[in-house]
């Protein structure tokens, strides 16, 4: 079977990767629509390969510093499918390039736009933090002003009515969960989900425990407060400035308090402070 998979990248691309290695192993014809970053991975690898040409997902303008941060993702996922869609699709469209079926990462949402716009059946890959989610945030695809004027060029110019939609609506007969079924606490506002496939967590070690003055600080925050704990993972050396922004953003909702995770002290210094903000 000829097979186009829409990986993200950083942190999401490493449960995609045994996934991928499984599907060129069992004899299928593989393109894997990848980033720059993780290019190197596939060296000798039975497959091809469509890179990014840029990373307009990092192309970050915020906004207004005073828009809600839970609105980020869906400007940040929305605003990259405008300028994906014209570049890839195109070339995926090509006869050498079409695929009988298409596996998007949940973030890559333009490879299901694809595959709807070409008519190829799709399979969704999910990882599980995807509906550890409020209420709150998911209605915000589907009330947010900010985001009126994405949504319009989305439909004049692909056809596609809105992202809202195609998230919470299950357009793919198969989802493959990276998890087990026992991690996953999936609340009342969760769409309905056809076929799943549990493939299993990606169990990765621990560098070291948990520091014992920073639990207690985060307990005494949470009396006062909610805590929102922030973490890009391998995404974040590459896009500082999106780091920068968040910080000043909660900044602004002192009755939130920001627990962020970088993986560098290098990184951590070229970020603002805050009094509600603990990097």
């Amino acid at each position: 079977m000829k097979i186009t998979f829409f990986c993200f990248h950083g942190s999401h691309f490493e449960p995609e990767f045994p996934v991928i290695q499984k599907l060129i192993n069992a004899g299928h014809a593989l393109t894997c629509v990848i980033h720059e970053d993780t290019k190197a991975r596939f060296d000798g690898m039975q497959c091809k390969l469509i890179v990014y040409e840029d990373q307009p997902i990092h192309k970050f303008t915020p906004p207004s510093i005073d828009i809600n941060p839970i609105l980020l993702f869906p400007i940040l996922i929305s605003n990259a499918c405008l300028e994906y869609l014209p570049k890839l699709l195109p070339i995926i469209r090509q006869p050498e390039n079409l695929p009988d079926l298409i596996i998007f990462e949940v973030a890559s949402i333009w490879g299901l736009f694809i595959a709807k716009i070409l008519n190829i059946p799709t399979i969704q890959f999910i990882n599980v933090n995807i509906f550890s989610m409020t209420k709150e945030f998911i209605d915000s695809f589907f009330t947010n002003p900010v985001l009126e004027a994405t949504y319009k060029r989305l439909k004049d110019e692909h056809q596609i009515d809105g992202i809202n939609q195609y998230i919470w609506a299950n357009y793919s007969g198969l989802t493959l969960f990276v998890t087990s079924p026992l991690f996953i606490p999936l609340p009342p506002t969760t769409p309905k989900i056809n076929k799943v496939i549990y493939i299993g967590p990606q169990i990765l070690p621990r560098v070291k425990d948990s520091d014992p003055l920073l639990i207690e600080q985060l307990r005494v925050e949470s009396q006062k407060r909610k805590v929102v704990y922030v973490t890009f993972g391998s995404w974040l050396p590459i896009e500082v400035e999106i780091a920068k922004f968040l910080v000043e953003l909660f900044s602004k909702h002192q009755d939130l308090f920001l627990l962020f995770s970088v993986p560098s002290k290098e990184i951590s210094a070229q970020l603002p402070t805050a009094s509600n903000v603990l990097v």
